[in-house]
């Protein structure tokens, strides 16, 4: 629906409402569970789950099928693209640091912060905002250059993540770094998007699904790393460890990059 050159923004604008969802529905989330009992957010899950469906029927365009697009054919096409492995990597290791962070928000907040337990939906309200500015932003970069803007966010996350160990003892001071981190990584994820889209040729609905694949991939291994760093040092490394796996993500993107520029 959105014109070739306005493609970052309609990605953007798109994800914009799972950024609002952070916002909104994770501290709402958290209110009706401890007033209402641990069932009640399934139950308001599931109420508004059924009102998209309806939403979705009345206002989203009804567009024929396209009878020569078939799973298999876009499949083969996809999964033998060396850009779009490289670009699915790079999402699932690169934007794992931030869950490194992210996973671990309450003990960090409690235990190396110092701050009380009701602190804690403060942080996570700065995550959700951070992710609501960079989605926006990321929309923006996007017509500036998608692989620019993937390689100005990944050295973003390392500085940001970096950032964020260093300043975790120092109290309220880490909410403006949480948010800066969330905020970065939206602009990884929507670019990341775009690319793999872009590197997808005629199997670009795959390559707009298999980009949340590659981000739920990310989710575990950032837990999972974090969950290391905790083990072996204390709970304030595993920002360490997320902006680790920064550089890992930065280096594959500077692989892809390298094959973009000589097949150009």
């Amino acid at each position: 629906m959105a014109a070739p050159k306005h493609r970052g923004r309609a990605v953007a604008l798109v994800m914009l409402g799972l950024s609002v969802a952070n916002v909104i529905g994770v501290p709402f989330a958290t209110w009706l569970g401890q007033t209402a009992g641990w069932r009640a957010p399934y139950a308001a899950a599931a109420g508004l789950a059924l009102l998209t469906v309806v939403l979705v029927q009345i206002s989203v365009p009804h567009f024929p099928g396209d009878p020569a697009a078939t799973g298999r054919s876009e499949a083969g096409r996809f999964f033998t693209n060396k850009q779009v492995w490289l670009t699915m990597i790079a999402g699932a290791i690169g934007f794992g640091g931030m869950f490194a962070a992210y996973s671990y928000i309450a003990p960090i907040v409690t235990g190396t912060a110092g701050l009380a337990s009701g602190a804690v939906p403060w942080f996570v309200f700065a995550f959700g905002a951070g992710m609501v500015v960079g989605t926006w932003v990321a929309g923006e970069m996007a017509r500036w250059s998608v692989m620019g803007s993937l390689l100005t966010s990944s050295l973003g996350m390392v500085a940001v993540l970096l950032l964020f160990w260093l300043v975790a003892p120092a109290g309220w001071w880490l909410a403006p770094v949480a948010f800066l981190t969330t905020a970065v990584a939206s602009v990884m994820v929507i670019n990341l998007q775009v690319r793999l889209m872009d590197v997808a040729d005629d199997a670009v609905t795959l390559g707009a699904a298999m980009n949340h694949a590659s981000l739920n991939i990310a989710n575990a291994l950032g837990a999972f790393a974090g969950g290391i760093a905790i083990d072996v040092w204390s709970v304030r490394e595993a920002p360490l460890m997320g902006a680790g796996l920064a550089v890992a993500g930065m280096l594959v993107l500077l692989w892809s990059t390298s094959i973009h520029r000589r097949q150009a």
